[in-house]
């Protein structure tokens, strides 16, 4: 399996780099109706890249971080799914303002399980997701990520190598 992607908020980022477990339990099918296979925390493969993905999780995701992951352990519960979300290539203010018909939708891969922490999953990468007017008064999200040094930083001393902490717990 290649690395992963979550979106997710500062407060579960800082859980994860303290070690804590991330626990989700959530069939997001009963919730949301039909919109998805997922059940618990999701991630999304890495390929392709997550600024792609920005246009379509707009208002779904939190953006205040991603993250890409490496696994480095065993992943139980770990399941391959389908979400559906929005189209930005055929959606439009028109078919938004059109109430007689559905928005389009696309199919996207998805991963989850029911947890993960820091024995799990190894952050390779931590970015900054934000907005940016270009010169033609155009909107685009982008993707700031972290130097190596500022990653070094953000994991902490604990982090001996990838997928090892100094710690001593199972």
């Amino acid at each position: 399996m290649g690395n992963l992607i979550r979106f997710m908020s500062t407060r579960e980022l800082n859980k994860f780099l303290k070690g804590e477990t991330i626990s989700n339990k959530t069939d997001w099918n009963k919730d949301l109706g039909m919109a998805t296979e997922s059940k618990g925390v999701c991630f999304f493969p890495a390929d392709p890249k997550p600024e792609s993905r920005l246009h379509y999780l707009s208002g779904v995701v939190t953006f205040d971080k991603v993250v890409e992951f490496s696994p480095c352990g065993n992943l139980p519960g770990i399941r391959m799914t389908k979400g559906r979300y929005r189209d930005p290539d055929r959606d439009n203010i028109t078919s938004l303002l059109d109430f007689r018909k559905p928005i389009p939708r696309i199919s996207v891969d998805e991963i989850c399980m029911p947890q993960y922490n820091s024995r799990m999953l190894y952050p390779v990468r931590i970015g900054y997701v934000h907005g940016l007017r270009l010169f033609n008064g155009d909107f685009t999200w982008v993707i700031d990520w972290l130097s190596s040094y500022d990653m070094a930083i953000m994991r902490g001393t604990e982090w001996q190598k990838k997928g090892r902490r100094n710690r001593n717990e199972p």
